[in-house]
């Protein structure tokens, strides 16, 4: 019976614009039949119809608990503990950048401290050298005394002023060997501290930009999630909101039902009229005037649901957009933000990974420093052992020069020149190995340095924060997610309303067909002899419309067929009230209309 109820809709929509066909005639041979056949497929139109609408209203009530849920989601991950551990991993990073620039002052000052002790040490080691010059030449003196001295038989001599001038070369050996670590070492800490000068200028300057463009993408992606928040808020509210409009229409509908109720009265009530052809003028008039109640009932009520959803439809455009507006926030390309936050964040990670390899320099040249302190120590042993030869030598020769009596006066004098250069020898040797000894005090506590440095991974920094930027980029994705289900949810309901109004405007074709089937009653109405009733007042007439009007569900048909037909009289006055409205008479409409 739908089924042909909307092929009767169909094709009263094709006719609009067309000569309003009559209405079909009663049938004679069929009494009432045809129209109520006709009324039945009414009814089952305007059940279609309604269901229609109520299903598409309860589908878009359906999506905005959806839109709820895609927003809890969003709201779970930015309250979530991993994102505040995400955020704290990339200030982290950003907070090396701190610990780096003092480390760099730190190491920067030690090599300063390093270059000025090897500076001071490079007068001592000419002074060194002066006296190591000296005692070569006394060396050689001693040794041009001995020659003259031989033909006497004194060739132990010889012996001795040979050692002292070995030793004197030694000795020139040794303090070559610390010139030429001085100047090495020196060049070398002159290019580090230049280096680490320059670096920490260029480091601090690019760190300094990086760190504030990574603070403001944290400060604004906390911004985006609480005004997701908000919008979530914003969202719970308006779909609570748009679904206790659209609850309100469906609760409204039941419009549809007393309409199909009235209607199926109207039709057992012409079948009734076949089967008491006394009574069915009387009938005839009560139904079309019943026909015509309904009629503008349903106008009048389909009429404030069409405003209802086209309200709603409106509320529901308005919602989404604010929605979607607000979420989306109309950021630039390279407004702050977690989208900008990859691209800084692997800025700083070059930057701090840079500083790293920088650092291996500073290792390089603390290994470099250490091996020459070992060199300065070696040369500063050696420099011992030569003091205490030569020392034996001079002795040895005094006590010679002492025997030989006036013959060994001028050996002696040398001799003890000697002495006396080896002793000054030593002091130099030792205020020498005095300056070159702070630098292994100073390499240790640059060593220090690189170690607590070496605590704190720069690869190891760089990969959680890359770990908890993934982290936010996720947390983002799931924004942008609700962002674009927000706006597939927006369209699909919007959709529904649109649905359930063009389902209402389909009723066009059901007033057109009641229209008719009302016209054709009256035309059949006007034809027939006004006095064939006139029975009516006969006691089973009166019993017939008794019954008839206790049948009714709604208090509208009843004031009709007072009106009509007139009031009930005795003990069948208004005795059912308000629950006859409320509540069908189920019992009378089996036994007596069906």
């Amino acid at each position: 019976m739908s089924a042909l109820a909307l092929q009767h809709i169909h094709d009263d929509e094709g006719d609009v614009g067309q000569p309003r066909k009559r209405p079909r005639p009663l049938a004679r041979s069929h009494g009432f039949a045809d129209q109520s056949g006709r009324l039945d497929g009414t009814i089952a139109g305007i059940e279609t119809i309604f269901l229609g609408i109520g299903e598409s209203l309860i589908n878009a009530v359906g999506l905005l608990s959806e839109m709820q849920a895609a927003f809890a989601s969003v709201t779970e991950a930015h309250t979530s503990p991993e994102l505040r551990e995400a955020e704290t991993a990339i200030r982290v990073l950003v907070g090396e950048s701190d610990h780096l620039l003092a480390s760099m002052a730190s190491e920067r000052a030690l090599i300063g401290k390093l270059l000025k002790s090897i500076t001071a040490a490079s007068p001592r080691i000419d002074e060194l050298r002066q006296t190591v010059a000296m005692i070569s030449a006394i060396a050689v003196n001693a040794r041009v005394i001995v020659a003259g001295m031989r033909h006497d038989g004194h060739t132990e001599l010889s012996v001795f002023t040979d050692d002292v001038l070995n030793l004197a070369r030694r000795a020139g050996t040794v303090v070559d060997r610390l010139h030429s670590g001085q100047v090495r070492l020196r060049a070398l800490l002159v290019d580090a501290s230049s280096r680490s000068e320059a670096f920490e200028r260029t480091f601090r300057e690019g760190t300094r930009h990086s760190s504030e463009r990574i603070e403001a993408d944290l400060k604004a992606a906390v911004k985006d999630r609480n005004q997701a928040a908000s919008v979530s808020l914003s969202a719970k509210e308006a779909s609570t909101g748009l679904s206790q409009q659209a609850s309100t229409i469906v609760a409204s509908m039941q419009i549809g039902d007393n309409t199909r109720q009235r209607l199926e009265h109207i039709s057992a009530a012409l079948r009734l009229a076949d089967e008491h052809p006394d009574a069915a003028s009387t009938i005839l008039d009560l139904q079309c005037a019943q026909m015509e109640g309904t009629r503008d009932k349903l106008i009048e009520e389909a009429r404030y649901m069409q405003e209802a959803i086209i309200v709603l439809s409106r509320d529901i455009d308005d919602a989404f957009t604010a929605l979607s507006r607000d979420l989306s926030g109309n950021k630039g390309k390279d407004a702050p933000g977690a989208g900008r936050l990859s691209a800084d964040l692997s800025k700083a990670a070059e930057e701090l990974s840079r500083s790293e390899a920088e650092h291996g320099h500073i290792e390089a040249l603390a290994g470099s420093i250490g091996e020459n302190v070992a060199t300065f120590q070696a040369c500063s042993d050696e420099m011992r052992q030569l003091e205490f030869e030569m020392r034996l030598v001079s002795l040895n020769t005094a006590i010679s020069c002492s025997q030989l009596g006036t013959e060994g006066i001028a050996l002696g004098v040398v001799s003890l020149q000697m002495r006396e250069l080896v002793g000054e020898m030593v002091a130099r040797s030792e205020t020498v190995a005095s300056a070159l000894s702070e630098l292994g005090t100073i390499a240790d506590d640059l060593g220090r340095v690189r170690a607590d440095a070496a605590e704190r991974s720069i690869a190891k920094l760089v990969g959680d924060a890359e770990h908890s930027q993934t982290f936010l980029t996720t947390v983002e994705d799931r924004l942008a997610g609700a962002a674009r289900e927000l706006y597939d949810l927006g369209k699909r309901v919007a959709d529904l309303s649109q649905d359930a109004g063009a389902a209402l405007d389909r009723l066009g074709g059901i007033l057109s067909e009641l229209e008719d089937i009302e016209t054709a009653l009256k035309e059949e109405a006007n034809s027939r002899d006004s006095n064939a009733d006139a029975v009516i007042a006969e006691t089973d007439q009166q019993g017939l419309f008794a019954k008839l009007r206790k049948a009714y569900t709604m208090e509208g048909e009843r004031q009709i067929h007072d009106r009509i037909v007139g009031g009930p009289s005795g003990d069948s006055s208004d005795d059912q009230g308000a629950a006859e409205d409320s509540a069908p008479a189920s019992d009378d409409i089996d036994d007596f209309l069906f």
